[in-house]
């Protein structure tokens, strides 16, 4: 498996393992539409809403951080995967857009995790 491919499974467990923590309940994960790939399906802490999460994880040594790696096409194409998605479950309630980033060091610890709710907005 590629290096890049190895630190995106990493990182989507932490990120799962993380969100857990802050009370998210993981329902799905890798959910593919023709539009995108969705990381991960939660549900907020209170129940209220659904969360589509984006995740991604750099390793210290590589340029640019994960946060720069998120732009307006990516953004776009996770609303529509989202709006897919919500489509197809026929889902009515209230959904958001987050990103996780973690940057991990060459040897496979967590240096840096943020949450970032909203990334559409």
């Amino acid at each position: 498996m590629a290096k890049h491919n190895v630190t995106g499974a990493q990182g989507e467990e932490a990120a799962q393992q993380f969100l857990k923590r802050k009370r998210y309940r993981v329902l799905e994960r890798n959910i593919r539409t023709r539009l995108a790939e969705i990381d991960l399906v939660c549900r907020s802490p209170r129940r209220d809403t659904l969360v589509f999460v984006e995740v991604r994880a750099r390793t210290e040594n590589n340029a640019g951080s994960p946060e720069e790696s998120i732009g307006r096409a990516k953004r776009t194409r996770l609303v529509r995967a989202a709006e897919a998605y919500v489509a197809l479950k026929n889902y009515t309630g209230m959904y958001r857009i987050d990103a996780v980033c973690i940057v991990f060091s060459p040897s496979g610890e967590i240096l840096r995790i943020n949450h970032y709710e909203n990334i559409t907005e």
